[in-house]
């Protein structure tokens, strides 16, 4: 059955004016009883990403650097919505599909009952961040179609890099989808983004109806996003964290230690949450560690389809090597390290 649900809502931004964000233990608890132990399983779990311990509140990531990276989370919405967020119009929002005809897995859906005489526009949207390296081509592209639209009304798809600094687009494309899945692509100047800054990724739809009403149904199934690199690069999400109670929580990471041949890798490694919200990274410049723990974030509840908590990793080094980075992911039930907190060890191995 293909399931439809809304995604997550973000802020509403767009087309011209785009967007311009007490725990439990981790060791099982046991209620005294004669007969039987009851285990209560940690709320803050990994879900995705590298191979999960016992319980999930211990995780191994590798990372490879390369010269080539794709850097969309979840280009192809595979199996769920997480990475990506809504901008709705008055009519249209966003909505996503568990499958669709000629798809790859699960679609990014653009959709809505338009009335007569009326513009109207959305967009999925996700966050990305450039490496901190010397990039010598970007190249963007969506796979799309249409399943509806109204008569007479002009209809585009609309993908592209937006910058939310400067409240305007990088580049863009558009054009009128057709009814089976086609890939377009966009080639961007790598000269218009700045090393270490972060875009948004966009994609959607625009429509204008005139004497007829109608539904329009604009449905992606991918959008990818791939750089090249004089140097070695890593920049993406590694793990995901869920919260599987009804209150929030509050993370950092810190580093612990390291191990191997790092040689010149400069790296940060930040959380990201639900909501947005970015902490200050553990940061290494040429091998050496500048700063050992993040600031701290929320932990909150999550959503259908999402975690609430991402760790992103970004990184670049011009040698061969291999390395790991030895952190603990620490939870507190109160703001700034009060009340009961917990430690859960991520090893994130680096190579190039």
């Amino acid at each position: 059955m293909n399931m439809k649900k809304h995604l997550f809502f973000l802020l509403s931004f767009f087309l011209v004016l785009i967007i311009t964000n007490q725990a439990y233990t981790t060791q099982f608890t046991y209620y005294n009883n004669s007969i039987t132990l009851s285990p209560v399983a940690p709320p803050v779990i990994f879900t995705t990403g590298g191979t999960l311990g016992p319980n999930k509140t211990s995780a191994t990531a590798s990372i490879t650097l390369s010269n080539t990276n794709q850097l969309i989370m979840n280009p192809d919405f595979y199996a769920n919505p997480d990475y990506w967020y809504c901008s709705p119009g008055t009519y249209l929002s966003c909505y996503y599909l568990t499958s669709d005809i000629g798809a790859s897995g699960g679609v990014g859906q653009i959709y809505g009952t338009i009335p007569t005489y009326t513009t109207d526009q959305a967009y999925l949207i996700q966050s990305i961040t450039f490496p901190q390296a010397t990039i010598t081509s970007i190249t963007m592209s969506a796979t799309l179609r249409y399943v509806s639209r109204p008569l007479f009304s002009t209809y585009y798809y609309i993908f592209g890099l937006y910058d939310p600094v400067s409240n305007s687009w990088v580049s863009y494309t558009y054009g009128t989808p057709t009814r089976t899945y086609t890939t377009y692509t966009l080639t961007i100047n790598p000269s218009s983004v700045s090393a270490g800054r972060t875009y948004y990724v966009v994609a959607g739809g625009y429509i204008t109806t005139t004497r007829r009403n109608g539904v329009y149904d604009l449905r992606y199934d991918s959008v990818y996003l791939t750089i090249t690199t004089a140097e070695y690069v890593f920049s993406g999400v590694v793990l995901g964290v869920n919260n599987t109670d009804v209150k929030s929580y509050f993370a950092k990471l810190v580093l612990q230690g390291v191990g191997g041949v790092l040689g010149d890798l400069s790296a940060n490694v930040t959380l990201e949450n639900l909501n947005g919200v970015v902490s200050s990274p553990i940061s290494i410049v040429s091998g050496s560690v500048v700063l050992n723990e993040t600031s701290e974030v929320a932990v909150p509840q999550g959503i259908s389809g999402y975690n609430s908590l991402w760790v992103r990793v970004n990184a670049k080094t011009t040698q061969v090597i291999s390395g790991s980075l030895y952190i603990l992911f620490v939870y507190c039930s109160v703001s700034g390290g009060g009340g009961v907190c917990e430690y859960y060890p991520i090893t994130l191995n680096l190579s190039s």
